[in-house]
């Protein structure tokens, strides 16, 4: 009906539905029901009546363990905040809907949702994080154009540089919550061409030494997210790691060297060895010393 025009009609259709499937005892095709009722409302202008009925959708999803169901209905119930000026509540809420679109099994819900995560964050008037985020967005494989063009419009509105929004991001948030900031951004950045993937760990290591306060931690977090990564994406980051260590002033490149070995230090034997052999494996590819130890 909604095709045809006759949005009340479809409307009413969608409540039908929603009410026999609640009686029959189908959370999750309710919940699709209240999700569609929702959203056309959305879209045509009427945020605030869609927002019960969205977050109803969610409600249902949840109790049905319909994982994509709640991330759709999350990432509707954010815009729908969005609309009615509440960016604080859709940051949550977008954030749960990240968290049922994993980038690795829903990359395309999970552009979708990082992009209006940074709509969320623009509005809070979190710059660095809203680029963070859209320039995340718009590395995802696969993202679809209108999602790659939201993102790109952001960052087009508020011009900045990835490497001091990332350290930013992290001067504002507690340590227990770095590595998943890093984690993030390390997907991104590991897909970038040689160059400007050297360039931007250069950078961020860089601000690290510039923080002497927590040099140690910071280091820490960032190879604690480089030793979950599998083998390919790892290569690249223990590559541009060996990379930024290299054409320094000799009093940095020791500082630099001495962070790393000693956060290196906290980790497990397992994955110190493995960070080791990474290390001096990438400096002997790039004709350098292997100096790891």
């Amino acid at each position: 009906r909604q095709d045809c025009g006759d949005l009340d009609g479809a409307h009413a259709a969608w409540s039908q539905a929603r009410a026999l499937f609640l009686a029959a005892g189908y959370p999750a095709q309710a919940g699709a029901a209240a999700r569609d009722h929702g959203g056309s409302l959305l879209t045509a202008g009427k945020a605030a009546d869609a927002l019960p009925l969205l977050q109803q959708s969610l409600t249902l999803a949840e109790q049905a363990g319909d994982e994509p169901g709640a991330g759709a209905a999350a990432n509707a119930v954010g815009l729908a905040q969005l609309a009615e000026g509440d960016p604080t509540a859709a940051v949550a809420t977008l954030r749960r809907a990240l968290g049922a679109f994993p980038r690795s099994v829903r990359p395309v819900d999970h552009a979708m949702a990082k992009a209006n995560l940074a709509l969320a964050h623009e509005q809070m008037g979190e710059l660095a994080r809203a680029r963070l985020t859209a320039g995340q967005a718009l590395a995802v494989p696969g993202a679809a154009e209108p999602v790659r063009e939201q993102a790109q419009q952001l960052l087009s509105r508020l011009p900045g540089r990835a490497p001091e929004d990332l350290l930013a991001v992290l001067d504002a948030e507690q340590r227990d919550h770095w590595v998943p900031v890093l984690r993030e951004e390390m997907l991104r950045v590991a897909d970038l061409p040689e160059v400007p993937r050297c360039a931007m760990v250069r950078s961020f290591l860089d601000g690290v030494l510039a923080r002497p306060g927590v040099s140690y931690d910071l280091v820490e977090s960032l190879l604690h997210v480089m030793v979950e990564l599998p083998p390919l994406t790892y290569g690249r980051l223990v590559a541009a790691v060996v990379d930024a260590c290299a054409d320094r002033p000799e009093q940095h490149a020791e500082r630099l060297h001495a962070v790393i070995g000693s956060a290196m230090a906290r980790f497990a034997l397992p994955q110190w060895q493995r960070l080791v052999a990474g290390l001096n494996s990438a400096a002997q590819a790039s004709g350098r010393p292997a100096t790891w130890t």
